[in-house]
Parts: structure tokens; sequence; C-alpha cells
């Protein structure tokens, strides 16, 4: 009797996960393109590097789902530091993950996403916008791509 009812029970289980999986086709449907502009400004190494993480992960979500995403990720504020090529103007304990989230971009940029760093940040921490990594557009004001983007049907991702 114990070993039907634990049967029964795992079934139930089982089959309550199974109808419990993820998904995002309501928010999605008769979407073929997904358009963002994502505002990255994270000065933590650790959550910066998270944020491009997931940032990848959503592509995937979308391009497993048969939508094609159009990024663009504008970078300014602490999160410029990242995007030079010097390790000067980070931490020594965090250039090993700069080195790792400049990878990341490199594959985001092979996907299709742009970047584009914000000049005000650059000119505000002092960077010279030569410093900035390699396929990185340099924009005058970070605010204004923001701000442009979303007048022209970008939905808005802030990611802190």
């Amino acid at each position: 009797m114990k070993k039907i009812l634990a049967v029964i029970i795992l079934s139930l289980l089982l089959t309550a996960a199974a109808g419990a999986e993820e998904s995002h086709f309501d928010s999605i449907s008769g979407l073929s393109t997904v358009k963002a502009v994502i505002d990255l400004n994270q000065g933590k190494a650790n959550l910066l590097d998270l944020r491009l993480v997931s940032i990848k992960k959503t592509i995937e979500h979308l391009k497993s789902a048969g939508v094609k995403p159009v990024f663009i990720v504008v970078v300014r504020g602490d999160a410029s530091a990242f995007m030079a090529e010097s390790d000067k103007y980070i931490s020594t304990m965090d250039s090993g993950l700069k080195k790792i989230m400049h990878r990341r971009i490199s594959e985001l940029k092979d996907m299709g996403i742009r970047f584009q760093q914000c000049g005000l940040s650059l000119s505000l921490m002092k960077i010279e916008p030569s410093e900035i990594m390699d396929g990185v557009e340099i924009v005058k004001n970070g605010y204004i791509s923001l701000a442009g983007y979303q007048n022209k049907g970008y939905a808005l991702l802030p990611m802190d």
C-alpha cells in the first residue's frame, strides 16, 4: 500500500512539475523580432559580469523561441572602466574577471549585439576613447542613445 501511495504521489509531483514549465510565449506571441536598448552601468565587476551573462541567456531564450533579438547595449557610468583595454581604471583584483568580460562582450558582438560606450562617462572618468576595446562604438552621450532608441520603438532594459 505504501509503495502504491508513493508512486501516486511521485506521479502527481512529476505532472505538476511538467505543467509548471517556464514560458514567455504569451509575451512574445506573434513577434518575429524583439528590439531592446540595455542600460549597462554596473561598476562592481562580479555584478557587471552577471549582467553580461544575463544578456546572453536572454538572447538564447529569444532565439530558441524563434524570435530575433535586436539589442543595443549602452555602457555608461562605472561600467565604463571595464571597457578599457588597460587595467589602470579598475582594481587589480578585478583584472582577471575583466578579461572574461571582454571575451563575453566579443561573443555578444559576434551574435550581432551592438555595444555603445558613453563618451560623457569616459570624459568624467578621464578615460580616452582610444583606450576602449575594439568594436565598441563611442557615442557622445549615453543618455541620448537610451532616449533616442526608446523613441524609435526599442524597449528599455535597465540592468540596475
